[in-house]
């Protein structure tokens, strides 16, 4: 670790009330990471709550939110280095999900990935998949995610701005996060679907909300994908709460 290009920079772990040693796991690592800063909340305010005070705490000029489960991988990261030192880019892709068809190695602007076709909300939903110039996430993008906090992705206006915008954005060589797929969600396909629904609401132009909402299922047709997660929601979810 004393050799990683991440030993200056400062980093900050907001522990979300966990039971578990995280804060001494964490005090280990200070003499590694002299800008090491160590929160733990009085209660625990849930994860998209955890996430928004992540952002709201940041004061670099870049900001990388990571989750605490996920594979990082940084043997090749000299591109997205300079990416950030250039000070060029709004938005630097690190790790979207299932869009190996993305051009890597690239610097272009957002219009520039939804003119190509690409599921550029979907794979920008994953939390750590990218870094941004903090001053972007701005009091209303902050306000969208408080309010709409249980929708599950309280970047999802930042999103909206990033397109509005059209933002610069550089498409990492090669990914230095990977999801963690391991672990267990505490809510039915069902239900993600809808929450996927309503924050898409948020999108101004009605076709390209429907198509954003086609990227929930990688089907074309909403009503094909919405049959495929019915199917999916009643296998898994065999009491019929949702």
């Amino acid at each position: 670790l004393s050799y990683s290009p991440f030993v200056g920079c400062s980093v900050s772990v907001i522990d979300n009330c966990s039971n578990d040693a995280t804060g001494s796991v964490v005090s280990g690592f200070s003499t590694v990471f002299p800008r090491l800063t160590y929160i733990r909340n009085r209660i625990n305010i849930g994860g998209n709550p955890n996430y928004l005070k992540a952002v709201e705490l940041a004061k670099s000029e870049y900001t990388w939110v990571l989750c605490d489960d996920d594979f990082l991988d940084f043997s090749d990261c000299n591109d997205v280095i300079k990416a950030i030192e250039s000070g060029v880019f709004d938005l630097i892709e690190v790790g979207v999900q299932d869009q190996n068809n993305w051009p890597r190695g690239e610097g272009l602007a957002v219009a520039d990935l939804l003119e190509r076709g690409f599921d550029y909300y979907s794979g920008m939903t994953f939390f750590p998949a990218f870094i941004f110039r903090t001053e972007l996430f701005d009091r209303s993008c902050l306000s969208w995610g408080h309010k709409n906090n249980s929708y599950l992705y309280p970047q999802f206006e930042f999103l909206n701005k990033s397109r509005r915008e059209n933002f610069s954005i550089y498409l990492a060589a090669k990914k230095l996060v990977d999801r963690n797929e391991g672990n267990d969600h505490s809510f039915y396909p069902l239900e993600w679907l809808a929450y996927w629904v309503l924050c898409c609401k948020s999108i101004e132009d009605e076709h390209l909300r429907i198509r954003v909402i086609e990227e929930a299922t990688h089907y074309k047709g909403f009503f094909r994908g919405m049959a495929f997660w019915t199917i999916l929601d009643r296998k898994l979810n065999r009491d019929g709460s949702f």
